[in-house]
This record gives C-alpha cells, sequence and structure tokens, in this order.
C-alpha cells in the first residue's frame, strides 16, 4: 500500500465517493461541493491507494491555535476514513505517521481532531484538551426577564450573504486577540462553507458605533431551534441573545445549543431546571482532542520564564509513539534544560500532559487518577490536602482554565 498527496483534478471524486460510502450522510450539498471545489483544501489531503483503490484518507490543514493564551501552529485532521474492508490493518497508524513526517518538516509540534471514537485516537497519542456543553432548553423554562440598553440585532440569511461573513470575520479575528476561550485559524474552504447552507441565519449583534459585539449561527427545523456557533464578550451581549430567542416563543418548543462553552451562563436563561414535565438538559462532553509531536518546545512557550513565582522541579516525560518526547526535563521560572541521568520528582506520559497544556485538567488530578507518578506515592491519597508538594507546585504553574474551540465551521 502507497501513501500519495491527493489532488483536486484527479482524486476529487474519489475523495466524495469514499465520504459517502463511509459518513452517514449524502454529501451532496452545496456547501460540500464548494468545500471539495477550494483550492486551499487540497494543500493538505492525503489517502492510501491498494492496487489503485482508495482505501484510506485524511485531511490535515496547517492552522493555528491557542493554548492558555499561547499561539500554536497545528495540523487538525478531518475527513479521516477508511475504506469497510479495509479497517484494524493498521492503516490509522500508517497515515499519522506519514503527516509527522509531513508536520516535522515544516516545523509544527502538534495535531488537533474533533474525534468520533476518543478510545480509537488514544492508541495514536491523543487525548482530551478541550470541553463544551451540549444543551435544551424548553422554551417554557427560557427566562422571561428583560433589561434595558442591549444591542440592536440584525437578522440575516447566512446564505452567501457577505455582510453575514464580514461580521462573522470581525468576531473571529476579535476572538483570536482578546478571546479567553481556545480559537482556531482554519483555511478559507471552511469558514466560507458556513455560508453556503441555505437553512443557516444568523443573529448579529452591533453597538451604537455599528461594531460587531456578537454572532449567533442558528437554524429552525421541526419547531427546534439550534444555535450551532455564537460569539460574546460580555454581559450584555449574553443577555442580548436571551432577548433574541425569547422571540421565538410561538414557533419554537425547544432551544438546542450545539455548542455552549463549559462556562455559559445557564442561570440567566432559564428561571428553572425543572418546569412542570419540561426539563432542561446539560451534557458536558470532550469536543477536541490533540497530540503534542516536541514536549521541550511546547514548554517552551508555555512557561514564560521570569514571570512567575520560583520554582524548580525535574519531570520524566514518556512517550511509546515518539522517541524524542522520552526527556527527562528540569523545569524552573529561569529556564528549561534536559537532565537525563537526574532521578525525575515526577513522572507524566506526554499523552496525558495534553490536558495541562491546555488548562482542562490540573496535575493534581492526574496524580489522584495515577497518569502522574511520583516516587514512593504508589498509592495516591484522595484528600488533596496530603499530595506532595511537586503536585501543587505544577498546579500553581498550570492552572485549570476554561477549554473551548469556538470557531466557526463545519
Amino acid at each position: 500500500m502507497e501513501v500519495v498527496k491527493l489532488n483536486k483534478k484527479e482524486h476529487k471524486e474519489l475523495i466524495a465517493d469514499i465520504y459517502r460510502l463511509c459518513f452517514a450522510a449524502p454529501f451532496t450539498s452545496e456547501s460540500f461541493q464548494y468545500y471539495l471545489n477550494c483550492d486551499d483544501l487540497w494543500e493538505f489531503v492525503w489517502g492510501v491507494f491498494d492496487h489503485g483503490l482508495l482505501v484510506s484518507s485524511y485531511i490535515a490543514y496547517e492552522g493555528a491555535v491557542k493554548a492558555r493564551q499561547v499561539p500554536f501552529r497545528v495540523n487538525y485532521f478531518d475527513g479521516f476514513v477508511t475504506r469497510p474492508g479495509y479497517r484494524n490493518r493498521g492503516l490509522g497508524r500508517l497515515m499519522f505517521e506519514n503527516q509527522r513526517k509531513v508536520a516535522a518538516e515544516k516545523g509544527i509540534r502538534l495535531f488537533a481532531l474533533d474525534p468520533f471514537k476518543n478510545a480509537y485516537y488514544r492508541k495514536f497519542g491523543f487525548e482530551d484538551a478541550l470541553d463544551a456543553l451540549r444543551i435544551k432548553i424548553p422554551m417554557r423554562n427560557l427566562s422571561r426577564q428583560k433589561e434595558p440598553g442591549l444591542y440592536r440585532m440584525e437578522v440575516r440569511a447566512a446564505y452567501n450573504s457577505e455582510i453575514a461573513e464580514k461580521a462573522v470575520r470581525e468576531s473571529v479575528q476579535r476572538e483570536w486577540e482578546e478571546g479567553f476561550y481556545n480559537p482556531m485559524k482554519i483555511p478559507e474552504s471552511y469558514f466560507t462553507g458556513t455560508f453556503k447552507n441555505k437553512e443557516w441565519k444568523i443573529c448579529i449583534l452591533r453597538d451604537g458605533e455599528e461594531t460587531v459585539q456578537g454572532v449567533l449561527l442558528y437554524s429552525i427545523k421541526d419547531r427546534d431551534l439550534t444555535v450551532y456557533r455564537m460569539s460574546f464578550f460580555d454581559l450584555k451581549a449574553i443577555l442580548t441573545y436571551r432577548e433574541f430567542l425569547s422571540q421565538f416563543r410561538d414557533q419554537v418548543d425547544t432551544i438546542k445549543f450545539f455548542k455552549a462553552p463549559p462556562d455559559f451562563p445557564l442561570d440567566l436563561f432559564a428561571d428553572s431546571y425543572h418546569s412542570g414535565s419540561s426539563r432542561l438538559e446539560v451534557r458536558h462532553y470532550p469536543t477536541r482532542m490533540m497530540q503534542i509531536l516536541d514536549i521541550g518546545f511546547v514548554l517552551e512557550k508555555l512557561l514564560r520564564k521570569g514571570q512567575r513565582a520560583p520554582f524548580s522541579f525535574t519531570i520524566r516525560f514518556i512517550d511509546p509513539l515518539i522517541e524524542q518526547n522520552n526527556q527527562t526535563l528540569h523545569l524552573s521560572n529561569k529556564e528549561i534544560r534536559e537532565q537525563p541521568d537526574a532521578l525525575p520528582d515526577i513522572e507524566i506520559a506526554v499523552r496525558d500532559f495534553v490536558p495541562v497544556m491546555t488548562g482542562k485538567s490540573s496535575v493534581s488530578e492526574l496524580f489522584a487518577k495515577g497518569k502522574a507518578r511520583v516516587p514512593g506515592c504508589d498509592n495516591p491519597p484522595w484528600n488533596r490536602d496530603k499530595y506532595p508538594s511537586v503536585i501543587r507546585e505544577l498546579d500553581a504553574v498550570f492552572p485549570p482554565m476554561i477549554t473551548h474551540n469556538c470557531e466557526y465551521c463545519f
């Protein structure tokens, strides 16, 4: 079998065919055809052929993502697919190994993907990195409270709308520059494809100076209003969205947030979680996984030496997939250096460090689960007051944060 870089002229229909074969979708929409016809998409598409038959494929576009407000170049995997009859033959491992070589040539040290099966991708070195909420609010539970002085609401069809696209671009740029979630820069083929869906509508929030203060992308079908993406930067924007959604009381039974941030203020939206037979539903789930390709590089960017109180400890990192990640590193507020023969204060698998890198989890949580091993502490106590000092030090250096991927694309 051979891994081949694919191109639009020769392979566009092959990609469409294998998607239709392997995924539960017809892939006949205008937005999908637009996506396949974008030239920038094809810079990142690879496939595996067996006697001329495309049996596996992936897209690994180059973008940028923020973790703890620090930007990283990233390869994001999409359309990862293997033809039935060729599964469980190691093609997934083959494709990830191929992309690691490509990433190394381009100086990329981070992979990301949105998983369909988390356990499957853990085999290849990925771990849960970002979170989201999926929320259902029965309209009868939506708060009726009114607030004065809200932003102006401008509602449009998103389809082929230059005004909608311009507003989203302004919001996306502001999220990258001053937001505190985990935005990712994406190719034009992904971004502009958002405006090729005839069912999607957009609510743009503007202040008195016509500056965009928030954007909400939604659709209405079968008396359900589904919010696909939303951006907001202050309380007034959140309250304006509440007022906007309340205007659909006669048209909608349920409001569904497809992907909301973990700190979304539900108490401002719902008068109660229960109202007779209606019930507000919330599901918290990991929405993105990542893999660290170079642990030393990631730590150098994250630590921002000289800006914190003094700390000093030695960590042994373990990675069965990437040899260069097997390092013993001494970390301090002055420097990071290799100490291959040193006795470590703590031992962590590189994969398990991913949620600490983003802020989704803490070293304390890893320690409690046996994923951060301290010499002499084989059975961690459940009382955090009894944790070793190195755990508390690492929690201070890498405190938990709100994690959420907020980019506009499908």
